[in-house]
């Protein structure tokens, strides 16, 4: 096996040997102010997750986590990513990403932001998970992120019926370049049964799958978001519309919410 994928340098967090840092949202899906974890980095420096516990929220929420670069009130965004809190004490969560991001070199300031679909203003304790000076190619500085973004999903609902499909559901009209989709982001059923989300590409009414992702749900976490991943990721033509669609082997109807992953190019490693 090749090394070139693999690391012997350690993984960090910031901050380091202190409590985690509360990030708050400006209200419903608004971004609140941008929060420093990392005022300057001793080396080159590459995201690898963003690990979030649970703060002032007392209901299920989608949060929408940016991982910024830059001087205050000039921040960038290298990550965008997507998870799920339940009520305070408890249900933390670890969103490592796909590969790790570079962020920059020796000097850089590393800031984090949330928007959550909550009305109020909610804040959460979080951590930068990061590597200093990697040693591995498994690396990318393309941006990641995710359609449709500023909501909670596009909603599909299912039939009642076993192995049925649902409808498509558009996820994005196109975007303006090539993408490398990496998996989607799924909230959970709330009922245990397995499902079958497939992804396709085209006009409304002629969709063709492109790829297809296996997802068991438990029945113990209504509203839990799941992030399934394609094992390699796949890309897709500029201006291509992608939608979605599932099927599962429940025989009720639900609805749920659907999200794509993808870097924004295809030359992501």
């Amino acid at each position: 096996m090749s090394d070139d994928c693999t690391t012997s340098t350690p993984l960090l967090s910031a901050p380091a040997g202190a409590a985690s840092i509360s990030v708050t949202s400006a209200g419903a899906y608004a971004y609140g102010s941008w929060v420093e974890f990392i005022a300057a980095s001793s080396a080159p420096i590459h995201a690898a997750g963003v690990m979030l516990g649970a703060g002032t929220n007392t209901t299920i929420k989608w949060v929408e986590v940016e991982i910024g670069v830059g001087a205050a009130g000039a921040e960038v965004t290298m990550v965008r990513d997507q998870m799920y809190i339940a009520s305070s004490g408890g249900s933390t969560r670890s969103r490592l990403l796909e590969a790790p991001v570079y962020l920059g070199g020796v000097g850089t300031r590393v800031a984090i932001r949330q928007r959550n679909d909550g009305t109020a203003m909610i804040g959460w304790a979080m951590s930068l998970l990061y590597y200093a000076s990697l040693s591995s190619e498994h690396v990318t500085d393309r941006l990641l992120t995710a359609v449709p973004t500023g909501a909670v999903g596009a909603l599909v609902t299912t039939p009642a019926s076993l192995w049925a499909w649902s409808p498509w559901v558009e996820l994005t009209a196109g975007i303006a370049n090539e993408i490398a989709m990496s998996g989607l982001v799924v909230t959970n059923t709330g009922a245990a049964a397995d499902m079958e989300w497939e992804i396709g590409i085209g006009a409304a009414g002629a969709e063709v799958g492109v790829t297809r992702v296996r997802a068991p749900t438990s029945g113990t976490s209504t509203g839990s978001m799941r992030v399934f991943r394609l094992v390699a990721a796949h890309p897709i033509a500029p201006s291509t519309r992608i939608a979605a669609r599932v099927r599962r082997g429940h025989a009720t109807s639900t609805t749920l919410r659907v999200q794509l992953r993808y870097f924004n190019d295809t030359a992501f490693l």
